[in-house]
């Protein structure tokens, strides 16, 4: 993270809430800064399969940092949306679990969750593939290599992929 900007504006003593003995700027000139942005999910819409229930996303910001002689990351801060302000207030990590740290916590991770299905799973992987499953058989012999290595794998691949498509992606879909 190079610079934290505008859109997550915590602030040293904030840092050092969570951090007593460290520092937001040594941390982040040091490369110990890591930042989770799920900004591609603001464009996301939420539904409401099943009982008609209004459902939503987040796009929330989430900072951890590896602590100073450290090895693992540590939870800093969280802002459950993109703009801050009076409505995406920063959360700081509370070693007691305070209710609004459990809360943010959770839109953290639903939101992993919500990226990880939508965009790493299916987008990347199943629709991501759709292509290589088509134009395998067609460019390869059937005795090629790749052919081989790949064909057990493309078996399901354009079902799985006409089924998210028309039934949960689609408009009044599942999802």
């Amino acid at each position: 993270v190079q610079s934290l900007g505008d859109r997550f504006p915590l602030t040293e003593s904030q840092y050092q809430t969570v951090l007593p003995n460290d520092s937001l700027a040594a941390a982040g000139t040091e490369g110990r800064l890591y930042l989770a942005d799920y900004a591609e999910l603001s464009s996301a819409k939420g539904g409401t399969f099943p009982l008609n229930l209004q459902k939503y996303v987040s796009a929330p910001l989430a900072l951890f940092a590896v602590p100073k002689g450290g090895t693992s990351l540590t939870p800093i801060a969280i802002q459950c949306g993109q703009e801050p302000g009076s409505t995406n207030p920063i959360f700081l990590c509370q070693k007691d679990e305070e209710p609004n740290w459990m809360l943010a916590k959770t839109v953290v991770e639903i939101a992993d969750a919500n990226y990880h299905e939508a965009i790493s799973h299916l987008g990347r992987c199943h629709m991501f593939m759709e292509p290589f499953a088509i134009a395998t058989p067609r460019q390869l012999a059937a005795n090629h290599p790749v052919f081989i290595l790949l064909k057990p794998h493309f078996q399901t691949t354009l079902a799985i992929n006409d089924a998210a498509q028309s039934r949960l992606i689609a408009p009044g879909g599942v999802v």
